[in-house]
C-alpha cells in the first residue's frame, strides 16, 4: 500500500511559544511607528484607553 504523502498535524511546546511570542512581537513593531506618527502623548493615551476598555 502506497503511504499518502502530507503535512502531519503536530504543533509542539516550542512552536507554541513561537506563535505566542510573534503575535505579540508583530502588533509592536507597528505600534512603534505609530508612535513616530502620532507622538508619544497620544500613543500613552490611546495605550490607557485601549487597557481600560480591556477591563
Amino acid at each position: 500500500m502506497k503511504e499518502a504523502i502530507g503535512f502531519r498535524r503536530n504543533l509542539g511546546l516550542f512552536m507554541a511559544v513561537m506563535i505566542g511570542i510573534g503575535a505579540m512581537m508583530g502588533p509592536g513593531i507597528f505600534a512603534a511607528d505609530q508612535v513616530i506618527l502620532v507622538g508619544p502623548a497620544t500613543a500613552v493615551k490611546k495605550a490607557k484607553e485601549i487597557f481600560l476598555e480591556s477591563i
